[in-house]
């Protein structure tokens, strides 16, 4: 089987919050990014454990949802630790969206060394989507052997957090 062309983004999310997974994957779409969302990215007889690895690892921007019923699972903590490991060594971004009225007590630990943005209304969905796709461009254009800069990867200076409403 050929290998798939790198993901500019891997939506990670739990099973509780796949509708804001769904509607931010349509937006990034609309922007002409290649998107791994798992319900419509891991095809037929694939094994989804190496599929999500690589899937992640291609990634140039990690993305991971966690609202406040989301339950962690062994799947979600797995691309966590994989997307945390790569944003560390400056290989991509890793972007935590809290989604709704979650509070910073139940954010996992590894998330808590990123920058994390809120989606809590439409309007919100719509700036973060735009953000990640600056995001994406701005890793695109990077000179792919230049080490990074920053010890934890930096968001755009114009990524917008919303406070709760």
């Amino acid at each position: 089987m050929p290998d798939r062309e790198p993901y500019d983004v891997f939506l990670s999310h739990s099973a509780s919050d796949v509708e804001v997974a769904r509607a931010l994957a349509a937006r990034l779409r609309q922007a002409q990014l290649r998107v791994f969302f798992d319900q419509d990215s891991v095809r037929a007889g694939e094994g989804i454990a190496g599929t999500i690895d690589d899937a992640v690892r291609s990634a140039s921007v990690a993305v991971v949802l966690i609202g406040p019923t989301a339950s962690p699972s062994k799947w979600l903590s797995s691309e966590v630790s994989t997307a945390a490991a790569d944003a560390m060594t400056g290989r991509s971004l890793l972007v935590p969206v809290l989604v709704g009225d979650i509070d910073d007590a139940q954010v996992p630990d590894m998330l808590r060394r990123f920058r994390a943005v809120r989606v809590d209304t439409p309007e919100s969905l719509e700036r973060v989507a735009d953000a990640i796709r600056r995001a994406v461009t701005d890793a695109e254009r990077a000179p792919a052997a230049e080490p990074p800069a920053h010890s934890v990867p930096v968001l755009p200076h114009d990524f917008v957090e919303t406070d709760a409403g």
